[in-house]
């Protein structure tokens, strides 16, 4: 585990922590944090240019996972165990050399993450599904491959409230081209059926005269379209239009971290 900058000095919880500016500061700050994780592994403390950091790409918590012929076998922008583990795992069984190749796992669950955007505090949004805890309901069975639709926008606000996750809301019409188009691209890729299972979910026909009045009421013109509310029913995000993959996972991942405890 390499000690560098202190990330959060004077924020929040860590008011009274204050950015160290000789190495010996940092030392002490450095073993009062090992005392207070309990950390089992030895602490290296980088030194006050950061030059470990920056030669390992200047990011806040990421972690390197390196063979015994001392090639890197896998990385993360984030650090995250529960995708850590199956790589080293992984690792173990090839013998312990990195290897010229990245490790291919059946899973995928530790392909390289990417970003979908920094928070409002200049954080970056990783693409990690494991860090969004799944809603409380199950697909059915022979429906493991598609999107878990609730029957109704009651229950899929309730499983919103009872997850503690977003909602996320499609609107379409029987006849409409472009929604029948986004149904059987987008919505069935298997990085949105698996991210999916974080929220709850609902496909409203604006045929319908109810569906058709919150259509009217929300602002929007076409279909496909999409709104997304918190677990308690606030509006988070909209989009209009027929949308491709990479976009809606960005906008699952937004409405995600919106709510994330």
């Amino acid at each position: 585990m390499m000690y560098v900058r202190e990330p959060h000095a004077g924020e929040k919880t860590f008011t009274e922590v204050q950015q160290p500016t000789t190495y010996g500061e940092r030392c002490k700050l450095a073993e009062e944090t090992r005392q207070e994780l309990k950390a089992g592994i030895p602490l290296i403390i980088d030194e006050m240019n950061n030059e470990v950091r920056a030669a390992y790409g200047n990011l806040p918590n990421c972690a390197y996972l390196i063979g015994t012929d001392g090639r890197v076998y896998f990385k993360q922008a984030w650090t995250n165990a529960t995708t850590l583990e199956p790589a080293i795992i992984s690792l173990l069984k090839a013998g312990g050399a990195g290897g010229a190749n990245p490790p291919a796992l059946e899973d995928q669950s530790v392909q390289a993450v990417q970003h979908f955007g920094k928070s409002k505090s200049g954080r970056r949004l990783l693409r990690i599904p494991m860090l969004y805890k799944s809603v409380k309901v199950a697909p059915e069975k022979g429906m493991e491959k598609e999107i878990a639709w609730e029957g109704t926008l009651q229950e899929a606000h309730k499983i919103a409230k009872e997850s503690g996750a977003p909602m996320m809301l499609e609107f379409f019409h029987p006849q409409c081209a472009f929604c029948i188009k986004m149904a059987a691209t987008t919505l069935v890729d298997p990085k949105v059926v698996q991210l999916s299972r974080k929220l709850a979910c609902i496909r409203l026909s604006i045929a319908d005269k109810e569906a058709s009045d919150l259509f009217d009421k929300l602002g929007f013109a076409g279909t496909p379209s999409l709104v997304f509310y918190s677990p308690e029913g606030k509006e988070l995000l909209k989009n209009e239009s027929i949308i491709e993959v990479e976009a809606l996972l960005s906008l699952m991942y937004q409405a995600l971290e919106a709510v994330k405890d």
